[in-house]
């Protein structure tokens, strides 16, 4: 995606746009803005179970719910892989708890 240079577009125009690539060889999930990169990276340390290693979303587009929705499309690739989740990244543990409160009711 490539946005004209000063531009700050509403927060849901820039998440509709988005497109995250899975690229397995890489192990990562990742999408392309004006030429930088946003990630989220795992590792497969056993046959069912994906481990995230870190989230990564350049600086000035940070705030916009990049890491949010490369943090879900992960999640979703491992559940419909059935694969058990662990983390060691602060985003994804925090994004994670989130996930466990707001189905569970508290706030």
């Amino acid at each position: 995606m490539k946005l004209p240079e000063n531009s700050s577009p509403a927060k849901d125009d820039l998440l509709a746009s988005l497109t995250i690539i899975h690229d397995k060889e890489e192990r990562k999930f990742y999408t392309i803005i004006n030429n930088e990169e946003a990630f989220v990276s795992y590792d497969l340390p056993a046959a069912e179970r994906i481990h995230f290693i870190t989230t990564l979303v350049p600086f000035r587009f940070r705030g916009k719910g990049i890491a949010n929705k490369l943090v879900e499309t992960a999640l979703e690739y491992a559940a419909t892989n059935n694969l058990t989740v662990s983390t060691g990244c602060w985003y994804i543990k925090n994004y994670l708890g989130r996930v466990k409160r707001q189905s569970s009711g508290q706030k």
